[in-house]
């Protein structure tokens, strides 16, 4: 419940109510729409967003897997909710996540940024500005960083 300037009531939730009570038949209620709940997962509404995630999800997964094999001295990661978070052992962080509506993948590290989209042709995540395929511009951050080479 949202209360106004002089303590009465601005917004109610189905919660607030309970009971409706019957003299309030001529009382105007406005409902605040209810926070999403971020943990569910999302359903997609086309063939292209089903394709869409499951293309995204599948490289997600492997990146992650083969992430999981570095020495977590060097870096640790996580994915969760579309997200995957890459952690140095400087506490630098890089992030790769799904942009769903653009049927995007974004990868950000530092100052730099890049933008993914799928090409079904070459099968690959390819950089919208034309700065690489996503397996090797994330490759070239992480070895960069750890300063060795590095292949995903």
């Amino acid at each position: 419940m949202v209360l106004g300037e002089d303590h009465q009531p601005l917004f109610f939730s189905w919660q607030d109510l309970g009971e409706f009570p019957a003299h309030a038949s001529g009382l105007r209620l406005y409902f605040a729409p209810a926070e999403p709940n971020l943990a569910a997962p999302m359903k997609p509404s086309s063939d292209a967003d089903r394709a869409y995630l499951q293309q995204a999800d599948a490289l997600m997964d492997a990146v992650q897997a083969t992430l999981d094999r570095f020495d977590p001295d060097e870096l640790e990661a996580d994915t969760a909710i579309g997200v995957l978070k890459i952690r140095f052992a400087d506490g630098q962080t890089c992030v790769m996540n799904r942009q769903t509506a653009a049927h995007q993948i974004w990868l950000a590290f530092g100052a730099s940024a890049w933008h993914f989209t799928f090409e079904t042709g070459t099968g690959l995540w390819m950089d919208t500005k034309g700065r690489g395929e996503l397996k090797a511009v994330l490759a070239q951050v992480i070895g960069t960083k750890l300063g060795r080479t590095v292949a995903l």
